[in-house]
């Protein structure tokens, strides 16, 4: 649903709330989750207490929503808690983990023993962890069943578990591991085979401490529609759902696309951020910058004599540091990007120095050639020019290294790749492009 469309809905709820319920009720539970992530607060809680009740469930199970706490703010506790006694174990951990403490309490006391033990057994795990992505619903089957048998036990729980990709094979004594039987292969056998003898037994599993973005790689790697979580003697505790990969992938790509472009990442949707809290989120990184970019002053002034002898010079500055700047913050994306995707790691780190150097080298050339001839056309010495030329060599190489470099240095220290971000790397490189400029001129124009 479209700006204007939502629009129309809410002034549809005002003059007549009960067709607008009716053509809200008609829709897909996304659109319905969008138009309450987006109505003011008060109407959105009106919506969610009009709405079925199974169609409140899924609304509150979907993850873009992302306001649930402050509907519940706005809605009865016991209309809150029959929602969280029917949400999917994992969202209904994303719900709780993101409420106040003293609201989570007084709601965790209205949910049944065997809800709230599972609970607070999914909130102790870090939220970007395998553990605390995971739902523990999924289907166990047994080696000694036969398909018939199988397919009979998952149609009797199909409507208690949130998703079915595949059933896993479990130990009957020691409650192990043993394999995974995906539907199409229970499906296309014949029934009286056993599950042992379908099942496959080499199983890609992850652990409740496992970073979300492993996750994420192992199920594209390999097209997983699901990936079992498993402690430390092999007993399944969960699985992680493709579709919680999905939001995990929009958030981290959201969240680096921030870091990158040189501010704190937003927590909620840009027009639910308090313009005080936008300025917090980007006022530290810019002074950081501009505290960076005062070094930048500090270097030309401490080359005024050059400056003072050959003032052409001054034209080409900037030129020459943004073009640093641009060649690091290609450098760097590549480099967070194959970080991010598992191409690239801590341990290529020299072959990504050389093939940077070589490449760096290049895109030097290419640019000083064009800035030779732009300074010759301006009417300058070619002493001036080539100073011009050789800095754009030096400094786009000296550029692509750091862009390269610094997001594997901040790997290695355990920082966030992102955090190397293009303003970062920017106002290094133009603080060290003045210097080799100026150093350089002073040498081949002999202003010493």
């Amino acid at each position: 649903m479209d700006s204007l469309e939502n629009e129309r809905l809410q002034q549809l709820l005002v003059e007549d709330r009960g067709r607008a319920l009716e053509v809200i009720r008609d829709l897909p539970v996304p659109e319905v989750a969008d138009i309450i992530r987006t109505l003011p607060i008060e109407q959105a809680a009106e919506v969610v207490k009009q709405l079925p009740l199974e169609l409140s469930v899924e609304v509150f199970d979907e993850p873009t929503l992302r306001r649930r706490r402050e509907l519940v703010e706005h809605l009865d506790t016991n209309q809150v808690a029959v929602i969280a006694e029917r949400m999917s174990p994992d969202e209904r951990a994303d719900f709780f983990g993101n409420l106040k403490k003293e609201m989570r309490g007084h709601l965790l006391r209205h949910l049944s023993k065997e809800t709230q033990a599972e609970l607070l057994e999914l909130l102790a795990y870090a939220p970007t962890s395998a553990g605390g992505l995971m739902t523990t619903e999924f289907v166990e089957v047994y080696p000694d069943q036969t398909v018939e048998q199988a397919l009979a036990h998952i149609r009797e729980v199909a409507q208690k578990v949130e998703t079915i990709y595949a059933a896993y094979v479990m130990d009957r004594a020691t409650g192990k591991l043993m394999g995974v039987v995906s539907l199409r292969d229970l499906l296309t056998t014949e029934n009286t085979q056993t599950i042992g003898e379908i099942m496959n037994p080499e199983t890609i599993t992850v652990e409740t401490d496992t970073d979300q973005e492993e996750v994420a790689r192992l199920i594209a790697r390999y097209n997983f529609l699901a990936v079992p979580v498993v402690d430390a003697t092999h007993r399944i505790l969960g699985i992680v759902t493709v579709d919680d990969i999905l939001d995990v992938l929009s958030e981290e790509g959201s969240e680096d696309f921030q870091k990158i472009s040189g501010m704190q990442p937003l927590a909620d949707p840009y027009f639910r951020v308090h313009p005080l809290s936008m300025v917090r989120k980007r006022a530290s990184w810019l002074v950081g910058i501009f505290v960076g970019e005062l070094f930048t002053g500090t270097a030309l002034r401490h080359y005024d004599a050059a400056i003072a002898a050959a003032r052409a010079l001054v034209f080409f500055v900037p030129l020459i540091i943004s073009s640093g700047g641009n060649s690091g913050s290609q450098s760097a994306t590549l480099v967070v990007r194959g970080l991010a995707t598992g191409e690239i790691g801590l341990q290529h780190w020299l072959r990504i120095l050389g093939r940077e150097i070589l490449v760096g080298t290049m895109l030097g050339l290419i640019l000083g050639s064009v800035g030779l001839i732009r300074a010759l056309m301006w009417g300058n010495g070619l002493l001036v020019a080539v100073s011009v030329a050789a800095t754009l060599l030096a400094v786009v190489t000296a550029g692509t290294l750091v862009g390269a470099m610094l997001p594997i240095f901040f790997k290695r220290i355990g920082f966030d790749p992102a955090v190397s971000s293009t303003p970062f790397i920017a106002t290094l490189v133009d603080v060290t492009g003045i210097v080799i400029y100026f150093s350089i001129a002073e040498k081949i124009l002999h202003l010493y």
